[in-house]
């Protein structure tokens, strides 16, 4: 195994004779095509005749009950061919002292916060 800091993580992760499987974080996203895995060109390559018809039947539905039945058929797609595996959840832990206002609950963004 080998530990690496961000910036060699994010130069190794293009070069596939570099690395045999690399773990990192993707954040949530609220559009299945926002997903870095689903894009051919991201490490890992996935490109296979299915996901691509999977992908292109995607992008061109607005229909939310179409685009359900579709990533439907892509999660079972990601269980046969396992292009990613989830291996566990990080959590956060953001403390501020009740004397803030403004602070934003959802990430560390510190404009528009005063004391009280």
């Amino acid at each position: 195994m080998m530990v690496v800091d961000w910036a060699t993580l994010l130069k190794m992760r293009g070069q596939p004779e570099q690395w045999d499987i690399f773990v990192t974080h993707h954040s949530f996203s609220p559009d299945p095509l926002l997903l870095t895995f689903l894009n051919a060109s991201y490490p890992g390559w996935w490109d296979s005749p299915e996901i691509s018809s999977l992908r292109a039947e995607l992008i061109k539905s607005t229909d939310p009950t179409a685009r359900k039945s579709t990533w439907d058929k892509i999660q079972s797609l990601i269980y046969d061919q396992v292009p990613v595996m989830k291996v566990g959840d990080a959590y956060t832990y953001d403390i501020a002292s009740p004397k803030l206002k403004g602070l934003n609950p959802n990430g560390p963004v510190f404009w528009n916060v005063s004391t009280k």
